[in-house]
């Protein structure tokens, strides 16, 4: 899981997509796991991503902008090791700007709306909110990656 270049967490409108998101990325970050957000609207609370390695929100739909945004975010994820990108509502951003997005070589984890899943590459892994076994299974996967991380200290 998680495992693809892009993993895309969709549902429709005002589903709680970005509180599953902020969630399923302060696990990850009690993991180690080095992370960096990038949020496609101004929409946001600052105060909920201090946990984040870095981040960076943008609130235009220019193109120009946005591009040299995300050369920075490239810059810096590559540079530093990050593990995961995690973008909110990246269905704002342009076909353009998703496309420099994915040349980034690293992972991502996004959500959109689920009618806006067709801008998006084809051959990432896709997550349906709306379906509840398929948010129990990423549920499920955090918990186990915890577990893991407890009992390898234990180990230690």
């Amino acid at each position: 899981m998680f495992n693809s270049n892009y993993n895309i967490i969709h549902n429709d409108s005002k589903t709680g997509r970005t509180d599953f998101l902020i969630d399923i990325s302060r696990s990850l970050n009690g993991l180690g796991l080095k992370l960096f957000f990038f949020g496609c609207t101004s929409e946001l609370d600052i105060r909920n991503l201090t946990f984040f390695n870095d981040f960076r929100i943008t609130s235009t739909n220019e193109d120009y902008n946005n591009l040299k945004l995300i050369d920075v975010i490239k810059e810096i994820t590559e540079t530093r090791n990050y593990d995961f990108i995690i973008v909110d509502d990246i269905d704002y951003l342009t076909v353009k700007s998703i496309d420099a997005l994915s040349k980034i070589k690293v992972k991502k984890i996004v959500t959109c709306l689920t009618h806006n899943v067709s801008k998006l590459p084809n051959n990432s892994n896709f997550y349906f909110l709306g379906d509840k076994n398929e948010k129990e299974r990423i549920l499920d996967y955090i918990k186990s990656l915890t577990r893991d991380k407890k009992i390898n200290s234990i180990l230690k």
